[in-house]
């Protein structure tokens, strides 16, 4: 089955699809479930999670938190972790609430941690395949994620309808999220997706200035 582990909804400031349209469009596409991860907020989780038998999906409870420098992925909590602290208290405190920590696109400018940060906080794993990410970024990821021994996930970052199943883990067939987890902890998955092409990159680098300086220079 495969998962798209790194989606936003619009609980996320920058989010335009509703938590049932991305459980529609996922079931479209044949994935066998989602991770909404809102940028600090765990509302968009909740709604989809409510929503999952519906569609027949497995739903994996997630945010994406705004470390004191880059974007952390935290799987499998029902609490909220407090944004800004360092990257490695962020990785602990996800662990203490019972979760599963990633490093969210680690080589990208702005929103990653960088290498240093991202082997110092040792995660659980790192985000190797993200369809917002450019192929560079990516094959790095995967070869630090070789270098740290640590786990891999993979996610389309979406934020409009076209992203959703971009990038996405492929695993056995399991019912929960729980086993998703499990699955993901043994190593028994394999990564795949688009990258970010060169045009979308400049695209994204206007919209990420943009949205920047319409929030007064604040970061998300």
């Amino acid at each position: 089955m495969r998962l798209d582990l790194h989606v936003h909804s619009t609980r996320s400031p920058d989010g335009t699809v509703s938590p049932r349209d991305i459980l529609k469009i996922a079931k479209k596409r044949k994935l066998g479930g989602v991770a909404i991860t809102d940028h600090n907020s765990l509302k968009g989780s909740f709604e989809a999670r409510s929503m999952a038998k519906e569609f027949g999906l497995v739903v994996v409870r997630g945010l994406e938190i705004s470390s004191d420098i880059g974007h952390v992925l935290a799987y499998g909590i029902d609490e909220e972790i407090p944004r800004d602290l360092s990257v490695g208290e962020t990785v602990a405190r996800v662990r203490k609430a019972g979760g599963f920590a990633s490093i969210a696109h680690p080589y990208r400018w702005w929103s990653g941690v960088g290498e240093k940060a991202a082997v110092r906080s040792r995660p659980d794993a790192l985000e190797v395949m993200n369809a917002g990410s450019t192929k560079l970024h990516n094959n790095m990821a995967r070869k630090l994620c070789k270098r740290m021994k640590v786990r891999r996930t993979a996610g389309s970052d979406a934020h409009v309808p076209e992203g959703v199943g971009r990038a996405y883990i492929t695993i056995e067939n399991v019912g929960s999220e729980e086993a998703v987890l499990e699955e993901i902890r043994r190593g028994r998955v394999k990564t795949s997706g688009k990258s970010r092409t060169a045009p979308e990159s400049v695209q994204y680098g206007y919209e990420v200035i943009t949205a920047w300086a319409k929030r007064g220079f604040k970061r998300m």
